[in-house]
């Protein structure tokens, strides 16, 4: 039984680790993507006026509440963060309730009421980014408290995500927005 919960422990961690890991590189792809259009902005309404950039941050929004949505999943057949937070420490575990508490009042309620059901009447304002990747931030914070603790604490826990993660990396991956924007020009 203690080898089959250190293997789903790994299992759960792995799922997590590349889960963040994809959230953090997004975030850091969608803001190249507006400090390069806001650099080579000619018109002092864009992105807002521009249908294009429009889908490409609702295209961004959607995908992160989605992808948020994954580390509060509760139900049995899921991947589950709270899984993983039991293996930590209280402290540890007391942050993830407190942050899916604060998930639960304000963008799990967005997102099952927009994206997942589509509400008639429920106030469809719009995402508000600063607030999402402030909790985005929260997120990833947690995360890395989760991978310190389980990689101290068990042995057969191992991440790339810390170097993954790393300012180099994530320089590198920001990269590409402009790489994009050049091969559009030039072919």
């Amino acid at each position: 039984m203690l080898k089959q919960n250190c293997s789903k422990l790994a299992e759960e961690f792995k799922f997590f680790e590349e889960l963040i890991l994809d959230i953090r590189k997004r975030m850091t792809l969608f803001e190249a993507f507006e400090k390069y259009m806001v650099d080579k902005k000619v018109d002092q309404n864009f992105p807002k006026n521009n249908d294009f950039a429009l889908m490409i941050e609702i295209g961004y929004s959607t995908k992160q509440l989605i992808e948020l949505r994954k580390i509060f999943d509760r139900n049995n057949r899921s991947y589950s963060m709270s899984f993983l937070t039991r293996h930590t420490t209280d402290a540890i575990a007391t942050k993830y309730e407190k942050l899916f508490k604060k998930w639960k009042s304000n963008l799990g309620n967005i997102a099952n009421k927009i994206f997942a059901h589509s509400e008639k009447d429920f106030d469809k304002k719009y995402i508000k980014r600063k607030e999402m990747d402030d909790f985005i931030k929260e997120a990833i914070e947690l995360f890395e408290d989760i991978v310190n603790t389980l990689i101290e604490k068990y042995s057969n826990i191992s991440s790339s995500y810390l170097t993954d993660k790393d300012e180099k990396c994530l320089e590198k991956v920001s990269m590409d927005v402009e790489n994009f924007f050049k091969t559009l020009r030039y072919n």
